[in-house]
């Protein structure tokens, strides 16, 4: 797996911090949740919830939480 999507990251991590004033971090969602790397299921559900996310927005919706209801992704 290619590893050059971190150093991306850190860039926006780092312009993100400079622009607001606030500490930022880099967090992989699954590490910190179960203390291993992702699974299959993880990244397939992040990216569902990652385009629901987008489609919300989209739409003008803000503040919204997006789950998983199955079959569903629900916002």
């Amino acid at each position: 797996m290619r590893r050059g999507w971190v150093a991306s990251v850190r860039r926006s991590l780092k312009e993100l911090g400079r622009r607001t004033g606030k500490e930022t971090r880099l967090v992989v969602l699954g590490h910190l949740q179960r203390g291993g790397g992702p699974t299959c299921f993880d990244r397939l559900l992040c990216t569902r919830f990652g385009a629901f996310a987008v489609r919300l927005i989209k739409e003008g919706k803000y503040g919204y939480m997006v789950a998983n209801r199955p079959p569903d992704t629900v916002g």
